[in-house]
């Protein structure tokens, strides 16, 4: 019974991933991407800020994610920067909220057209928001169940994952490496809500909960101690 629970919760996720991010008919696919993006941005933004006290410069000296172990950050100038896992995340969320206020990158007026440059920055965002999740997911495990964000993480991861294959927005080495993480974190989750709970308890507030926040700042959220939970979906 457990597995036939489990490979059915595994199918009815993995369609509703691709459903939602499949392109409908009639829409342009830069508007398409751009929304999604966004709501990416915005999710991402939350956990980071979710972890902010446990992802320090003494406990992550260095970013890392999934086949990096030391990555360096590269700024809009190319040049390369050591930074601790905060820092490399803090300056991921200035360059991605600066970027959702850009009306070259994403354009908000009636008549306004995407730039030339609108895949380059889309897959660097992109790319970005990888980086902070894989950090996320492999270093802060433990840490996002203490929270009881794992749900929310994978979901976000899968997101992500899904939506960068659709669209050919990471190279082949990071798309290879987000789908093992998604494959990795996401049947545990399951597996375990299953295990220790029914089939109400699946869809308890508990499994539907992320912190409020205000985007584009690492600092701009409260304590993981006093977070104010929401719907997860309420976020988008």
């Amino acid at each position: 019974m457990f597995f036939y629970t489990y490979t059915w919760i595994r199918i009815i996720y993995y369609q509703v991933i691709e459903k939602f991010t499949a392109l409908p008919p009639g829409i342009d696919s830069r508007e398409w991407l751009a929304a999604h993006t966004l709501a990416l941005f915005d999710h991402v933004n939350a956990l980071c800020g979710s972890l902010s006290e446990f992802c320090t410069p003494v406990i992550c000296q260095y970013m890392s994610y999934p086949g990096t172990a030391k990555a360096y950050y590269v700024d809009e100038r190319g040049k390369r920067h050591v930074y601790s896992a905060m820092q490399y995340m803090d300056c991921v969320m200035s360059f991605c909220e600066k970027a959702s206020r850009n009306e070259e990158v994403f354009p908000t007026k009636y008549g306004s057209q995407f730039s030339g440059d609108f895949d380059s920055h889309i897959r660097r965002v992109i790319r970005l928001l990888w980086h902070c999740c894989g950090h996320l997911a492999s270093k802060h495990w433990d840490e996002l169940g203490q929270l009881e964000l794992r749900p929310q993480c994978a979901l976000v991861m899968a997101h992500l994952a899904k939506l960068s294959k659709t669209f050919a927005l990471l190279d082949p080495k990071d798309q290879q490496l987000i789908s093992n993480m998604v494959q990795t974190i996401r049947p545990s989750n399951v597996i375990s809500s299953c295990r220790g709970n029914d089939a109400s308890g699946m869809t308890s507030q508990r499994w539907n909960r992320v912190p409020s926040s205000k985007s584009g700042s690492w600092g701009g959220y409260p304590t993981p101690a006093v977070l104010t939970c929401k719907p997860y979906a309420q976020t988008c």
